[in-house]
């Protein structure tokens, strides 16, 4: 049921790198994948953690802040 509920969030957005992926390469990667509802203001990735995953922003937008400055917007 997760597989499809991410297969039919993917499908509703254009995602040009996902697009470009094998068939066999994009099922690999659904078959891996959540979809992760965020509120604005809440931290995704924390300075200087290593973190080894991919976030594919399909609404909205993400800051990545370095310090105290926004350093790019993504989304």
């Amino acid at each position: 049921v997760l597989r499809e509920q991410v297969a039919a969030v993917v499908a509703a957005h254009r995602v040009p790198m996902l697009e470009s992926l094998p068939k066999e390469s994009l099922n690999h990667l659904l078959d891996r994948s959540c979809v992760l509802r965020v509120d604005p203001g809440v931290d995704v990735f924390v300075e200087g953690f290593a973190n080894r995953d991919l976030f594919v922003v399909l609404d909205g937008s993400l800051d990545l802040i370095m310090g105290d400055e926004v350093v790019r917007r993504i989304g």
